[in-house]
This record gives structure tokens, sequence and C-alpha cells, in this order.
């Protein structure tokens, strides 16, 4: 996709080379042009991302940036792709404010009303904490120094200073509950309450790429449904087939 990418994005990742999370990403940013959002996508890959999935990427984001996911910062740290890409947001041009998602987020309805909020949402998971949505409403020193503080408690090893951390860093820059957190393979519906949720985050290992619903007539089930009309096995694979033929093609 082309054009001007304008002054606010939303931004996503893609690190493993198993190309799920580039599916996840995929799915998102379908799930967010279904909502019919303003705003335009990007998308920060890693390396190991076969060229065939960076280039379809590039068909579904106006912006696909491609880092080393061994790079380090200064301090010699080795960090998880998710934070490398945090780091790299403010050295994406002419970018004045964004919103980050992580890729096991899908969106629901219409979320554009996030780039006027501030803050984050952290989740906490089987293997740690991170924080899955942040708002950079005006890209700076601050928003630097925000996402410096949210890559050092995502790989910290101390739980008890790590909670610490979070607490402080939401008094400071903002807390968000923007994202309802599911996961379609626990044994018990999800209950909604009748809450407006307009995003959910799929946690632990409970996305609908990587498990199925058998819960029917359940919010997890109509999750499944959603996302399956937005990237199915069978249309990923055949989608992936359809542009790899397009690409030989356009080289002949």
């Amino acid at each position: 996709m082309g054009g001007d990418i304008g002054s606010q994005m939303w931004i996503t990742y893609a690190g493993d080379d198993k190309e799920a999370e580039a599916w996840k990403c995929i799915g998102l940013g379908r799930s967010l042009r279904r909502s019919l959002t303003t705003r335009p996508l990007g998308v920060i890959i890693s390396e190991d991302v076969s060229q065939e999935m960076k280039e379809l990427l590039k068909s579904e984001f106006q912006v696909c940036r491609r880092i080393n996911p061994r790079g380090k910062p200064k301090d010699g740290r080795n960090l998880q792709f998710r934070s490398l890409a945090k780091l790299d947001i403010l050295r994406i041009p002419q970018l004045k404010g964004s919103v980050f998602l992580d890729c096991n987020c899908l969106v629901l309805k219409n979320c554009d009303s996030i780039f006027r909020d501030k803050g984050m949402q952290w989740i906490d998971t089987d293997e740690h904490r991170h924080a899955a949505i942040f708002v950079n409403s005006k890209h700076g020193k601050r928003t630097g120094m925000m996402i410096d503080q949210i890559v050092e408690i995502e790989n910290e090893n101390d739980t008890t200073c790590t909670k610490n951390s979070i607490a402080q860093l939401e008094e400071f820059y903002g807390k968000l509950t923007y994202c309802k957190e599911v996961n379609i393979s626990y044994e018990y519906p999800q209950a909604v309450n009748g809450d407006d949720v307009k995003m959910v985050y799929f946690m632990n290992g409970g996305h609908p790429m990587e498990v199925s619903c058998q819960k029917f007539y359940t919010f997890e089930y109509d999750l499944t449904k959603i996302w399956n009309s937005l990237v199915s096995p069978i249309r990923s694979k055949e989608l992936v087939n359809n542009l790899f033929s397009i690409l030989r093609h356009l080289t002949l």
C-alpha cells in the first residue's frame, strides 16, 4: 500500500520466522480497515520474516520497516523483538503520533478515539508482562523516555520490581483499560456483561490462529468467526500463492 502516511499511525510488529505473527498482523490490519479507521497502518518486522511474507505485509500496510531481531541498544542488552520494535517507532520519518498495538490484538469496532487518549495497557501473560497498547500522542523526548521505561520493564525478571515500576509508569503517563483480555481455549466462556468491547487481546496462546474454539454461541466463538472472516488458514495459503504468482510474472 502507498500514499501519504499522515502524521498519526497504528503500529504493530512481526518478529518470528514461522510467520504466525505476520499473519496475526495481517488479521489485525484488516480488522482496523474493516472498522473504517482513518489512520494508516505500519508494521515493524524482523529480518527473519521471509521475503515473500514481507511482500505480503507491504501490500497490507502503508509502512513496513525491517529491523535486525538480534540488534541491541547502547547498553548491550538482549531484548524481546516486541521491545526492539517499540524502540524503532521514533525512527519512522514524519510521524508525529502513534498507537502501538500488540499483534495479538483484534479490533471489533472503530477505535480512532484512542489517539486522543494517553497511557498504556499492560498484559500479564504466562511468560512476562508487556505493554499491549500504548499511545504516543506527540512524539518527542517525553515519548522516548516512556518507551525506554516500557522496554526496561518488559525485559525485567524481578516480578516485584516490575509491578512497582508499572504502577509508577501508569501514574505518570496514564493507564488504559481499552482492550478486553480473552483466551478462546479456556474451559469457561468469557463474561462480557454488556460491555462495549471495541478491541480484544488474545492471551497465553489463546489466539484463533493457534487453537480452535468448541464453545458454541459464546463470545469466544464469535471472535473465532470474525477472525476466520479476515484470515482463514485456507484463504491465507491461497493468498500467499496468488501473490507469489503475481510477483513471478512481474519479474519475467
